[in-house]
């Protein structure tokens, strides 16, 4: 299977996964969600959804490994080597496989979409920087698709250890250079250009100013949700010994990493931009023209590298689906059903190149439970830990305050795309 043909990995290829599924392009409009959440609003959030996603993110690691069914201490542990499996492994087959598989089909496949039209648009944008006008968003992303389908035909999830590096090491590039170039921004200008911190934008009623802080608020909690790819990633390590460790050491470099683009992003652009930040900030600064287009090129590799981070899961599960029902697929099957999932991903993109409003709602039904709700629940269901602990208390506290968060963002996005429905052409 492409997740469990290579266990060769290492905590630092475990890492540039990590990092890769979790810090997206979208880090450069996280600085837009203080305009309505505003410093204090806008750090506490940031601070909750961080260490809340690392300790659900914990529980999985930790859930990983389970005793042998029948010969418990004196066989290796069982692995759990997706996500599915582990809710199998609570529920049964059909009740666990009901539990995530719509969630995490959902968010994979529609991030992949989402990845797709965000590199198609940033290489068009790319193209119209330098004066070539003519350049559509539609041959981008069939351009950046015909890349996805050269990367889909590594043998195995640990052979895009490497491109998962490149991946990671762009997303640092991006954010060094959005931090660096807003800072140059701040002292070149004079004492009556200073940004105003007043929360919402100007001619903006008190209603849409509300639903404005559910999207901010469900943006930034989102922006953490590399869960459903944890097992997966983890599955690529050696056991023995225990693969807990080592993905441990992966998920705190990541998210020191990801703590480090995110909070200087947010921090840099928002001080220095104020209100009037854009909802890309690198569209705030503007020039000088070089590093923007750098910082355009640097999305486009990490975004590169976060499709197929995504999309192998996928076509493990596929294949896992049909083998199930007696169709093994031989070597060149397996290439070619890789190949027509990149081009079905590439012609929703294309069909909907507005799919990132629709990804709102998608993050919130899906991200909330795969990322914030299912491991508090998974944790109490097979650790049982006493009523009385705070580990009991805190995962129920996860789950109401992040069911909250999932409600505000499905409000938030259902508004967004109503408001915006007017907009929307078939490929465009």
């Amino acid at each position: 299977m492409p997740l469990t043909a290579s266990r060769e990995g290492h905590w630092y290829s475990s890492a540039f996964h990590n990092v890769t599924a979790m810090v997206g392009a979208g880090v450069l409009g996280l600085p837009y969600t203080f305009v309505y959440l505003g410093w204090g609003g806008g750090m506490l959030v940031m601070l909750l959804s961080l260490v809340i996603s690392w300790y659900t993110f914990y529980e999985l690691v930790h859930l990983h490994e389970v005793p042998h069914p029948t010969q418990p201490g004196i066989r290796p542990p069982r692995r759990l080597n997706r996500y599915h499996e582990l809710t199998q492994h609570a529920w049964g087959v059909v009740r666990g496989s009901w539990a995530i598989l719509p969630f995490q089909v959902a968010v994979m496949s529609g991030l992949g979409v989402t990845y797709t039209v965000t590199g198609g648009s940033s290489l068009a944008s790319l193209a119209r920087r330098h004066g070539h006008f003519g350049v559509s968003k539609t041959g981008c992303i069939v351009a950046f698709s015909a890349g996805q389908v050269l990367l889909s035909q590594l043998p195995s999830f640990n052979d895009l250890s490497w491109m998962s590096g490149v991946g990671a090491l762009m997303s640092l590039v991006y954010s060094v250079i959005a931090v660096a170039l807003s800072i140059g921004q701040a002292t070149s200008r004079s004492q009556e250009q200073q940004p105003s911190y007043e929360r919402g934008t100007p001619a903006e009623s008190r209603s849409e100013f509300l639903f404005g802080v559910f999207n901010a608020v469900a943006t930034v909690c989102f922006a953490w949700g590399g869960h459903n790819v944890a097992l997966e990633i983890q599955a690529t390590l050696p056991h023995p010994p225990s693969t807990v460790e080592p993905m441990m050491r992966g998920v705190n470099l990541a998210y020191l990493l990801a703590f480090a683009c995110y909070f200087g992003v947010t921090i840099a652009g928002y001080a220095v931009f104020g209100n009037a930040v854009a909802e890309n900030v690198l569209e705030s600064i503007g020039q000088p023209l070089s590093l923007i287009s750098l910082a355009e090129m640097c999305v486009v590799l990490h975004v590169a590298a976060s499709c197929q981070v995504y999309s192998f899961p996928m076509y493990d599960m596929i294949q896992q689906g049909l083998w199930r029902r007696g169709i093994r697929l031989s070597t060149s099957a397996s290439r070619l059903m890789r190949v027509a999932y990149v081009l079905l991903i590439c012609f929703v993109a294309v069909l909907l190149p507005f799919f990132g409003d629709l990804m709102g709602l998608v993050g919130a039904v899906g991200v909330t439970p795969t990322t914030f709700l299912m491991p508090a629940i998974l944790w109490l269901y097979l650790k049982r830990p006493p009523r009385s602990s705070i580990a009991f208390v805190g995962n129920v506290a996860i789950i109401v305050l992040c069911m909250l968060v999932g409600i505000l963002g499905t409000v938030g996005s259902l508004h967004l795309i109503a408001r915006h429905a007017a907009q929307y052409q078939l490929f465009s």
